[in-house]
């Protein structure tokens, strides 16, 4: 997918992806059955074209696994959208958290591919070849966790970067600033439960401000913290 990037002109769409991640399944099985299946598909996907370059899209990342990127994503979603925007949270990471969150909250619930709670709004990672209607929306929040790579980044309009306070996380977190930095004027930087003099060498290492977001358990529940972070 990621040579597909050198023969556009802007970047493509998650939804197109998932379609041609489809049309080139290896298991025939969960291929189009036809290429006018496949044609019909692409089609609806640039008709919509025009609406869905109007999206501003936010891609979270992490700095190790477990540092709270995740959480932090779907906080954003429930803060923008209780702010009056339309977010959606797409889940992009394998660690399938959104899933698991029906088991502490069995209120949550599942309608056309997605799920809502309170104000959260958002799209679990589907496997491979599995192609589904996404909604459009305002922004779009993209959970990589600590595991992605530039292509990722092609289509985001603000990167997120979620350190924690743990010693290996600001090894990771120096391991990555040099390609981070090369995207220095969409980058923000969230440390995540971590203490002054951490923030302070992070803040240095990217020569910008850092927001410190303290410990917050209840994930759903949109706070003054979060506002000013979705702000």
């Amino acid at each position: 997918m990621k040579y597909l990037s050198e023969y556009v002109s802007e970047p493509l769409s998650q939804n197109v992806y998932q379609i041609i991640q489809q049309a080139t399944n290896t298991d025939p099985k969960l291929r189009f059955e036809t290429a006018k299946d496949l044609w019909s598909n692409l089609k609806q996907e640039f008709k919509n074209d025009s609406q869905m370059h109007l999206s501003f899209n936010i891609a979270i990342l992490g700095a190790k696994q477990g540092c709270g990127s995740t959480y932090i994503a779907m906080a954003l979603t429930s803060a923008l959208n209780e702010m009056g925007y339309s977010a959606l949270y797409h889940e992009k990471n394998k660690t399938n958290h959104l899933r698991k969150a029906t088991e502490f909250v069995p209120s949550m619930v599942e309608k056309e591919y997605c799920f809502f709670y309170k104000y959260f709004h958002g799209v679990p990672l589907y496997g491979p070849g599995v192609c589904i209607p996404i909604p459009n929306e305002d922004i779009n929040i993209f959970d990589y966790g600590s595991l992605y790579n530039s292509h990722d980044l092609i289509s985001a309009d603000i990167i997120l970067f979620v350190c924690g306070n743990a010693p290996w996380n600001l090894e990771a977190t120096y391991a990555k600033s040099e390609s981070l930095n090369q995207h220095k004027e969409r980058l923000f930087i969230v440390c995540n439960m971590c203490e002054k003099h951490f923030i302070s060498k992070i803040a240095k290492l990217f020569s910008t401000p850092v927001f410190s977001f303290s410990y917050d358990k209840e994930l759903f529940v949109v706070t003054e913290e979060k506002r000013q972070l979705a702000n």
